[in-house]
């Protein structure tokens, strides 16, 4: 599947705000995530996305990393913003540790309220419009400049 345009606008972004280095300290990390977080709560207050109780993925669920507290997902009905109950640090991580283990009732299903995505619990999720109008993420922490 493709990513559609709110996915590909959303990772674009995500290289406008990243002006910081690949070694950023834990707090220019926390920094840039919550300038992110902010301007895609903006988003949510304006856009007024419709939530889902769940969505279905094919193989299996992979995300993008938007900030501590939003991660995009391809699911089979189209791309998605996740929203976490708490920050969560761990979406950030590319190494993969025991207590990062998802909780999931099914295994190609994924749940608002019930379910987790690297250990921290799904608060909500929207349905992401295929128009261009999406708020800029900071660059991923780890990413390669």
């Amino acid at each position: 599947m493709q990513m559609n345009a709110s996915i590909s606008l959303l990772l674009c972004m995500t290289l406008l705000f990243g002006c910081a280095s690949q070694e950023e300290d834990q707090q220019s990390a926390r920094e840039l995530s919550r300038e992110s977080e902010k301007e895609v709560r903006m988003y949510l207050d304006k856009a007024m996305l419709a939530e889902l109780p769940f969505i279905h993925f094919r193989d299996s669920l992979r995300w993008k990393y938007l900030n501590d507290y939003f991660v995009t997902v391809e699911a089979n009905d189209g791309d998605h913003l996740i929203e976490m109950n708490t920050e969560c640090v761990d979406l950030r991580a590319k190494i993969f540790y025991t207590d990062m283990v998802d909780r999931r009732s099914k295994r190609d299903i994924i749940r608002a309220r019930r379910d987790t995505i690297r250990g921290c619990r799904i608060k909500m999720i929207y349905v992401l419009p295929e128009s261009d109008g999406l708020p800029e993420p900071t660059k991923e922490p780890n990413a390669p400049p």
